[in-house]
């Protein structure tokens, strides 16, 4: 005979893993480790990188590289071995190139090889604050020499140019059959405006060319000079506009009229020089004399045909409106007026026309004077 009893707490089911997964909160995950932060790149990473397996010296006219460790190269492989591993002294420069940007200069790296050897032409990684900030190709850098290695403009700073070309300063050389000859210094002046917004202090270099004949003179300090090209250099603000001014010179020898404004000031400039020939200092100062006089009535002659032309054109105005008259009565009067105004003016026309003849004549007589004068002076200088 079957029993039943009551069920207890021990007779109760079980919950399933499934339902006591839900009831009861994951454990959090475990924190991860902290990420190491990136070593931050020096010259002593740089240096610890790689090390010189190659030792270079001079043999006569050769260059011997001595290997210190084995190299092995697969076949159909190639590698780069470290010639070279050696601190040289550089900056980060700013280096304006006209050829290359009209507007931006480029960051720059300028090294000095204090190595005693040549760096060869090849690719060059730069790090600036321990960040890499580009790449480039260097050039090759004899021993002893300096180099910009370019890799990067920067819009933040913005030149611009004004350029002007003026004589100055002109010498006189020779005076032979009473033609000059002088030296005049030409000049050629590069005016530039730099704005920096960079927000830092920099240097910029302006790159400019050789030309043959001509004497760099200013800026005088701190310009590099180069075989073809040379940099000259210019402190920025941190923010801000600098002007820096790049001047060129060269001498050149022309023949000037004696009768010009330009003969008239070498010739005067002779006479202030200490060192001018006493002999013939007398002669050039008559001559000096009757150039002034020439010039004085000239500038009266261009006068005197001014307003010669001027009335020459009010006559041409009241023969017209003499015209418009015509015969009528009731004009006669106003006729009669400007009959007489253009009596009046033909007249002061006359007489004008008078003045520019005589001037004319004596023009030409000092001229024939002042010719004949400097014919009589040979002069020769170096």
């Amino acid at each position: 005979m079957a029993r039943r009893r009551a069920a207890g707490p021990m007779d109760r089911p079980y919950p399933s893993a499934k339902a006591s997964a839900r009831e009861q909160p994951a454990a959090p995950p475990p924190p991860k480790p902290a990420a190491e932060p990136a070593p931050q790149m020096t010259s002593e990473l740089l240096s610890k990188g790689f090390s010189a397996l190659v030792r270079g010296s001079r043999v006569g006219s050769l260059f011997r590289y001595d290997i210190d460790q084995p190299v092995t190269i697969k076949d159909r492989q190639s590698a780069l071995v470290s010639i070279l591993n050696q601190k040289v002294p550089a900056e980060d420069v700013l280096l304006f190139r006209m050829d290359t940007s009209a507007t931006n200069p480029y960051r720059a790296v300028r090294l000095s090889n204090t190595t005693g050897y040549v760096i060869e032409q090849g690719p060059v990684a730069i790090y600036r604050d321990g960040s890499f900030v580009g790449e480039a190709v260097g050039g090759q850098v004899e021993a002893g020499t300096s180099a910009f290695v370019p890799y990067a403009l920067d819009g933040r700073v913005i030149v611009t140019l004004e350029d002007q070309v003026k004589d100055e300063a002109a010498r006189l050389l020779r005076i032979v059959n009473g033609q000059l000859v002088a030296e005049v210094k030409q000049v050629a002046l590069y005016k530039y405006t730099i704005h920096n917004q960079t927000g830092g202090p920099a240097t910029l270099y302006v790159q400019r060319a050789h030309r043959e004949g001509w004497k760099l003179v200013a800026p005088a300090e701190g310009v590099l000079i180069e075989k073809a090209n040379y940099f000259a250099p210019v402190k920025l603000a941190a923010k801000g506009k600098t002007a820096l001014e790049v001047r060129e010179e060269t001498p050149v020898r022309r023949w000037i009229s004696v009768f010009s404004h330009e003969g008239r000031q070498v010739i005067a400039l002779y006479l202030k020089d200490p060192s001018a020939d006493p002999k013939i200092t007398g002669a050039l100062k008559e001559a000096l004399e009757l150039q002034e006089k020439v010039s004085r009535y000239e500038d009266e002659l261009a006068r005197l045909r001014r307003e010669k032309e001027a009335y020459s054109d009010r006559q041409g105005q009241v023969r017209d409106n003499i015209k418009l008259l015509g015969k009528s009565v009731r004009n006669a009067d106003l006729a009669r007026k400007l009959t007489a105004t253009l009596l009046e003016l033909e007249t002061k026309l006359n007489e004008v026309t008078r003045k520019i003849v005589a001037r004319d004549m004596e023009v030409a007589e000092l001229r024939d004077r002042l010719t004949v004068l400097l014919k009589s002076v040979t002069l020769e200088r170096k």
